[in-house]
């Protein structure tokens, strides 16, 4: 297993006011007697006062058995973030209640803001499954197999790509999906595809665009489906990209 490694201060910084502004999902850990306690959380905001900064977090909750998160409360909290894991320790400070903008007010956490963040911590990215009344369907364009300029950027303006298909999202995270393919447009699922991925999160909403590879694929023989795990590539800082890991976040914390 590899040893975690301990993240420079002003980094740490960096990561907590991005964890902030995109809500980013956390595991809360706490401890009682030789019991650990598993909650979800996701973070809110950096509080900074004279003298001292913390952090607000959502109030915890559990599908399992549970503790109260009292004051004192020791408890470690994992998050994902830039294909990176992080984890830390903490105290709870206080129960407060946060203003989601436009909403009203929500239960939260005040808790201790991290002196040491380490990285290499849990699995990358968080994913929620897909259910099959609230379908995503994602419309995809193949990479490269147009000639011309525009070869390259298929489909991140105008969507060009002869070899189009639509595929059917059975998980997401922010680090990518897992898309369910008819058996009709397997031969566009051989890994190391590049593809150009548009879909939306919820009806009537604007069409989110991102750019993968697809990673592996597996044939279920009974249907002939191909479930393609596809990792997203973009890595530029355009405001459509931050748009679409903005939306995914908030998507995986509700």
């Amino acid at each position: 297993m590899q040893e975690p490694k301990i993240v420079s201060p002003s980094r740490i910084e960096r990561l907590i006011d991005l964890a902030c502004a995109y809500n980013v999902p956390l595991s809360v850990n706490a401890e009682s007697g030789d019991k650990t306690y598993r909650y979800k959380s996701r973070m809110l905001e950096k509080k900074k006062t004279p003298g001292s900064t913390r952090l607000i977090i959502d109030q915890p909750v559990t599908d399992g058995p549970a503790i109260a998160l009292k004051p004192k409360t020791q408890i470690a909290l994992f998050f994902a973030l830039e294909q990176g894991r992080f984890a830390f320790d903490s105290a709870v400070l206080r129960k407060t209640t946060y203003a989601l903008s436009g909403r009203r007010n929500i239960a939260a956490l005040e808790i201790a803001y991290p002196n040491v963040l380490k990285s290499g911590q849990r699995r990358a990215f968080y994913r929620v499954d897909i259910p099959l009344r609230r379908p995503v369907d994602a419309e995809c364009a193949v990479i490269g197999d147009v000639a011309g300029p525009a070869a390259e950027e298929a489909g991140l303006r105008n969507f060009l790509s002869r070899a189009r298909f639509k595929g059917r999202t059975v998980n997401i995270s922010v680090g990518g999906m897992l898309v369910a393919i008819d058996g009709a447009d397997s031969k566009w699922s051989e890994v190391g595809t590049k593809l150009v991925l548009q879909f939306s999160l919820a009806r009537d909403e604007t069409p989110l665009r991102l750019k993968g590879i697809i990673r592996r694929a597996e044939t279920k023989p009974s249907t002939e489906e191909v479930r393609a795990g596809i990792e997203f590539i973009d890595t530029a800082e355009t405001f459509e990209y931050k748009r679409a890991i903005n939306r995914l976040y908030r998507f995986i914390a509700e």
